[in-house]
């Protein structure tokens, strides 16, 4: 993983209630229309909301966000702090 770090997209969804890093508009935008391509639409204009109303068990979301994950990263924790 750490070879292939600098090829990872910048940014992110943050879970938790730290916020964690953010996504931009068009990163965002790109992310809704590839998801609606894949048959799930996301109304949601928060890419924090957006991400927390999927419904993971549908098989059609899933389907979609393997398809669509690696437009906006993997989901990330808040960070902990490293000594």
């Amino acid at each position: 993983m750490q070879a292939c770090q600098s090829l990872a997209p910048q940014g992110g969804f943050g879970f938790g209630g730290g916020g964690g890093a953010t996504i931009s508009a068009a990163t965002f935008g790109a992310f809704k229309s590839c998801m609606s391509d894949n048959g799930v639409t996301i109304a949601a204009t928060d890419p924090q909301q957006a991400l927390r109303s999927l419904d993971r068990s549908d098989p059609k979301t899933t389907a979609a966000l393997k398809v669509c994950q690696p437009i906006i990263g993997r989901p990330t924790a808040s960070p902990s702090p490293t000594g």
